[in-house]
């Protein structure tokens, strides 16, 4: 019995991932939202040496080893750089509470 408790991972989008307001210095600052917890992939896709290590397992159990995703046909995950992004306008949560409830 084998029970991989995280396979890929991720990130929360939205408002989902909070922040803490420095009110001293008038700026929030922004949880990390990853969760992959040393996942076999990456949230971008990427095989880690865990991956490779749990392949080369089911292959020894197995007597065969099974295939790689560039072996079935998938795609390389692309990445875009980062980049700053000039933050022009604002919307108070507060402000916006009675259209966020009626969505």
């Amino acid at each position: 019995s084998v029970n991989i408790f995280v396979f890929a991972g991720g990130t929360s989008f939205g408002f989902m991932a909070g922040a803490n307001l420095d009110a001293a210095a008038g700026r929030l600052e922004p949880h990390v939202t990853s969760y992959d917890y040393d996942g076999l992939l990456t949230e971008n896709g990427d095989l880690t040496e865990k991956f490779h290590a749990c392949r080369a397992a089911i292959a020894h159990h197995r007597g065969a080893t099974p295939p790689l995703p560039s072996e079935l046909g998938a795609p390389r995950p692309r990445l875009a750089s980062p980049r700053a992004v000039n933050l022009t306008h604002t919307a108070p949560l507060l402000g916006a509470l009675e259209a966020l409830a009626s969505a």
